[in-house]
């Protein structure tokens, strides 16, 4: 069994806003609080924790009616592809914020059969 042992400057964990409530209004107001919101939804306040996102679509073309600022669905819509990736993140607490260490991998499918 080996250990890693964690660099004298990354803590476990840092999580400033957790002694405290962080209500809705104080996450649009107050900048440290959006960014800590921010990190507890897209990674982890644990810079030695990875956090996996896995996602999967459809993507489609509209064919709109250039005479309309708005546009107006004129061909209806036409499915060009399937996808699906993952996403695997921490971060790291830096001076003054966070650094959101990211990798993704998505692959493009034929709509009919599958394919890569």
């Amino acid at each position: 069994h080996t250990h890693t042992p964690t660099p004298p400057h990354t803590p476990d964990t840092v999580s400033p806003t957790d002694t405290k409530t962080v209500s809705p209004t104080d996450i649009i107001t107050d900048p440290q609080a959006n960014l800590d919101a921010y990190i507890r939804v897209r990674g982890s306040h644990n810079p030695r924790e990875e956090v996996v996102y896995y996602w999967k679509g459809k993507v489609y073309s509209e064919n709109l009616n250039d005479n309309s600022s708005e546009g107006v669905s004129v061909g209806g819509s036409n499915h060009l592809f399937d996808f699906d990736g993952f996403n695997i993140a921490r971060a790291v607490p830096i001076q003054g914020g966070w650094m959101l260490l990211s990798r993704a991998f998505s692959v493009y499918r034929d709509p009919h059969t599958g394919e890569i």
